[in-house]
């Protein structure tokens, strides 16, 4: 709710997360302020803060309709494919800035693969270099974390169950650790998705990006069901 934070979802949809962001914004714009200020405080949060990434154009389409109709925040909303070089995306819209954002909030695609012989990207990941393969929600957590600021930037994402669990996914929650605190892993209740049509059991994980250098000891992390 602080009003200069800069929030992002790279796998937007139709804008869910960031609608949310901009609610809470408004109820304590509200809360707090007299009519006329609060008006002021939360529309120009949904102006200027609010930023979304969607490759399918259409529903990147149905994400600027929703935020007119929730009054304004679609400036800030762009069809392209979010793994793509920080670049590619920065030449579409300039304030999509690795290193930049306050916090990312996302439910990344799930069970897609991203190949090396269809996109040339690859290699630019510490979790895709060298591999044949490697799937999309995998390379969304490394996206994500290039997207906050060092030391402050804090994600909550939707991950498969399967990351924090496989033992062949050791290396992803090494890389998380690495570069994480994890402050949070609330469990999803099977169906959580499931009017979407998406069976997979999976958890909300919620990261502070480590600043450059900074070690961590033992530190509590909360768990929840």
């Amino acid at each position: 709710r602080q009003k200069d934070d800069l929030v992002l979802d790279p796998a937007a949809g139709s804008g869910g997360f960031l609608l949310n962001s901009m609610d809470n914004v408004r109820e304590y714009a509200e809360a707090h302020y007299d009519e006329r200020e609060a008006w002021e405080h939360w529309h120009g949060f949904a102006q200027h803060n609010l930023y979304g990434i969607e490759i399918n154009d259409q529903i990147a389409r149905v994400c600027k309709m929703n935020m007119i109709i929730h009054d304004d925040g679609h400036t800030n909303v762009i069809s392209t494919d979010a793994l793509e070089d920080f670049d590619k995306i920065k030449a579409i819209h300039k304030g999509f800035k690795k290193d930049h954002f306050d916090i990312v909030l996302t439910n990344p695609p799930f069970g897609a693969v991203v190949k090396r012989t269809e996109k040339d990207y690859l290699d630019k990941y510490n979790l895709g270099e060298g591999k044949k393969n490697q799937k999309t929600e995998i390379l969304f957590i490394e996206r994500a974390i290039d997207f906050v600021k060092p030391g402050t930037g804090k994600i909550g994402i939707v991950l498969p169950d399967g990351i924090l669990t496989n033992s062949s996914l050791q290396g992803v929650r090494d890389f998380i650790m690495e570069m994480c605190q994890i402050l949070a892993v609330v469990s999803l209740p099977q169906f959580a998705f499931s009017h979407y049509g998406a069976g997979v059991k999976a958890s909300l994980v919620f990261l502070r990006r480590k600043g450059e250098g900074e070690i961590l000891g033992n530190y509590p992390i909360f768990m929840a069901i």
